[in-house]
C-alpha cells in the first residue's frame, strides 16, 4: 500500500506539470484569390482583409492572383486541442469591383442585403477550403467577372476623381 501512495504521487508530480504547461506552435491561415476577367474591360479590383487591403488592375481578359496570408505563433495547451481563432485567421470583409472602362463599381457591403444581387453575386464566386492541420488553412475564392455580373454594377461619375491615374 505504501508503495501505491508513492508511485501515485510521484504519478502526480511528472503529470501535473506536463499537463498544464502551454507551448507555442506555429498557425497559418491563408486566403488566395483567383481573378478571371473575361471582359475586354480593365477593371481594379480591392479586397479588403482583417489584416491588410491588397487592390490589383485586371486587364482584358486576364487572371490574376492575390494573397493573403496570417501566419502567428500562438500558445497552445500541452494536448494541442485548440482551433484558430478570428485574430489567427484572414477573414475578408470587403470586395470591391471598378470597371475602369465606364466608371462602375460594385461593393459587397452595398448589396449583401440585396437577395437579387447577392445570388448574381455568389453566381460568380466559389470557394473552397483545404485543412493541413487543425491550426493550418487555405481557403480558395475564385471571381469571375463576366457580362452577366454586370447588372450589379452601379454608376459613379466621382471614380474619375478617386482613380485620376487611370483617367489622364
Amino acid at each position: 500500500m505504501e508503495n501505491l501512495i508513492k508511485y501515485l504521487i510521484l504519478w502526480m508530480l511528472i503529470i501535473t506539470p506536463l499537463t498544464s504547461c502551454e507551448r507555442l506552435i506555429h498557425t497559418r491561415d491563408e486566403l488566395i484569390i483567383n481573378i478571371d476577367n473575361r471582359l475586354d474591360k480593365e477593371f481594379l479590383v480591392v479586397f479588403d482583409t482583417n489584416i491588410e487591403t491588397k487592390q490589383v488592375i485586371v486587364k482584358n481578359k486576364e487572371k490574376t492572383t492575390l494573397d493573403f496570408v496570417n501566419e502567428q505563433m500562438v500558445e497552445v495547451d500541452f494536448m494541442g486541442l485548440s482551433e484558430l481563432n478570428d485574430e489567427q485567421m484572414v477573414i475578408l470583409l470587403e470586395t470591391g469591383l471598378y470597371n475602369i472602362s465606364d466608371t462602375t463599381y460594385f461593393k459587397w457591403t452595398e448589396i449583401r442585403e440585396n437577395e437579387y444581387e447577392k445570388e448574381i453575386y455568389y453566381e460568380h464566386l466559389s470557394t473552397t477550403h483545404k485543412e493541413n492541420s487543425h491550426l493550418n488553412y487555405t481557403s480558395y475564392r475564385n471571381l469571375t467577372i463576366d457580362s452577366t455580373l454586370l447588372p450589379i454594377f452601379k454608376k459613379d461619375y466621382s471614380m474619375l476623381e478617386q482613380f485620376k491615374e487611370y483617367y489622364e
